[in-house]
């Protein structure tokens, strides 16, 4: 049973949080829970990607406003990234765009990163055309390259050995 009730009138109208009561068999344990979704939307470091906390607060920041701007600047700059590579032979080159891709990971959240990454790599196509034909799998392997990255650094102690698993994953798969 989960029941929200309004703060009482004594409070200051400074302090708008609003009580919530949750009931266990032994009585109620309470609880404060913020009104405001900013106030949910802190920066608290989540143990894992698989909560349903870290997913909200993923969906918020896809639809908040600065993060759509840093998803836009990251995206020219992985466009531009993708622009200077290192060849080493006919087929094979050195890219630095995963940078700006790990980068969006932190900041911006895994559903955005996924909606950059994609966007990123259909504009790179189109303004450093390669030669071959467009493939949506290789599209989708960018997005997800990005999803990966986020769920290893997004809201996350980012420590070496995460760095390693993050960029080792990307590129196996």
């Amino acid at each position: 049973l989960y029941i929200i009730k309004t703060p009482p009138v004594t409070e200051s109208h400074h302090y708008k949080r609003q009580k919530d009561y949750r009931c266990k068999s032994a009585g109620c344990e309470y609880r404060t829970a913020p009104i405001n979704s900013k106030e949910n939307n802190s920066n608290a470091v989540f143990a894992s990607p698989f909560t349903h906390d870290f997913w909200r607060a993923a969906v918020y920041d896809f639809t908040d406003l600065r993060k759509l701007c840093y998803a836009g600047v990251l995206t020219a700059l992985s466009v531009v990234f993708q622009a200077f590579s290192i060849k080493l032979i006919p087929g094979l080159s050195i890219q630095f765009s995963f940078i700006v891709s790990a980068l969006a990971g932190a900041i911006i959240g895994p559903l955005l990163s996924f909606a950059r990454g994609c966007v990123s790599d259909i504009i790179g196509f189109f303004a450093f055309p390669s030669g071959s034909t467009f493939f949506l799998g290789y599209t989708l392997s960018a997005g997800l390259g990005a999803l990966t990255y986020s769920l290893f650094f997004y809201r996350q102690r980012i420590t070496f050995p995460r760095i390693l698993c993050a960029k080792a994953i990307v590129n196996i798969f």
